[in-house]
């Protein structure tokens, strides 16, 4: 069995029993941002202020964006810091829960909150996504000064030849490849990250962010391959983004047709969540777990070893579980039924 199936075949023994939990965990994780979007809506609307919008249609956005009312940017950094001081805890009890899950642990749905119990325990949470998050920003921010300057010469260069503007677009297309290509290296190196949070809780933040880094190394385009290997789940969304991009240039006739297979291929692509949204976070649960249990044990050579000294932790699980279970003992055989071969008292068939 090659890993990426064996670490998807135990994230879904790792839920079985528990699936009502993990769809009930799905669906209280997006009320805080229903709320909080509702919160904005309902401070505009009495506040009257509305959100940045070229309304009009016309003129440059840039250059309105500098008649952005200071009271509408103020609830703009409210309703981010609501999202940050909120929704950062939650997320990162929900990887906890799926951690502890894939170990073993049963614990319940409000196991998610478990980093709003404590004062140190939420704000070792905030602290490890704001670092997170900064070195994020940090990295874009690096890549992106590149394509400023590229753009702001391409714009000077407003006189050049048609070869020169085209070979600095295609330069330009160039960058912005190798710039996505490094963000996406640049957050696998910090996968492990929150799960290395669950695994050790007194860890402080940079240590844990330092031991992911460790433990990754050499992984990361494993890691890439074993996220994208869900891609085929969320067909329907890929083909409704497809009939999006063509909706401009279909024909009107068939613009109502149109819609409505968008419509229901974004309902079988919510239907689909309902499993996928588990299955996929057990399953990335279960590879943080792979590559814990491999970095702190020194590491082995065959990706199998690992995977078959972690199935038995499953296995010894489900079997304790299992042997929670009073067992039902045979009923004992009743006098004489064996030589009459009759029937028992009342009437029951003989033992």
């Amino acid at each position: 069995m090659g890993l990426f199936r064996a670490l998807k075949t135990n994230a879904r023994r790792a839920l079985a029993g528990s699936w009502g939990r993990a769809i009930g965990i799905m669906l209280i994780s997006v009320i805080p941002g229903v709320l909080i979007n509702l919160l904005e809506y309902g401070i505009r609307e009495v506040s009257g202020v509305s959100e940045f919008v070229n309304r009009s249609g016309t003129g440059n956005a840039f250059r309105a964006a500098a008649n952005i009312a200071p009271a509408s940017i103020a609830i703009t950094l409210l309703v981010s810091l609501l999202v940050f001081f909120i929704m950062t805890p939650l997320q990162q009890g929900i990887i906890r829960w799926y951690y502890r899950r894939t170990g073993g642990e049963r614990d319940g749905v409000t196991g998610i909150f478990h980093y709003f119990e404590t004062a140190a325990g939420y704000f070792r949470a905030l602290w490890l996504n704001f670092l997170i998050g900064l070195r994020m920003l940090l990295w874009t921010l690096l890549l992106t000064v590149p394509l400023v300057l590229l753009t702001g010469l391409l714009s000077v260069a407003g006189g050049a030849g048609r070869a020169t503007r085209t070979f600095a677009m295609l330069l330009m297309f160039v960058w912005m490849v190798i710039a996505c290509v490094v963000i996406v290296i640049v957050g696998l190196r910090y996968f492990l990250a929150p799960y290395l949070l669950a695994e050790h809780p007194d860890y402080k933040a940079r240590a844990v962010i330092r031991e992911g880094v460790k433990l990754v190394r050499g992984y990361k385009g494993s890691v890439f391959l074993f996220a994208l290997s869900f891609i085929l789940w969320y067909l329907p969304s890929l083909l409704a983004a497809l009939l999006v991009l063509f909706i401009p240039f279909s024909d009107p006739f068939y613009l109502f047709q149109v819609t409505g297979l968008l419509l229901l291929l974004m309902l079988a692509q919510l239907g689909i969540c309902f499993y996928l949204v588990p299955y996929q976070s057990a399953s990335l649960a279960m590879y943080a777990r792979y590559l814990i249990q491999t970095g702190e044990s020194g590491g082995v050579d065959e990706y199998g070893d690992s995977t078959r000294e972690y199935k038995p932790e499953i296995d010894r699980y489900l079997e304790a579980q299992a042997s929670r279970a009073p067992a039902e003992e045979p009923p004992a055989p009743r006098p004489g039924g064996e030589e009459t071969g009759g029937s028992g008292p009342e009437g029951e068939a003989p033992v």
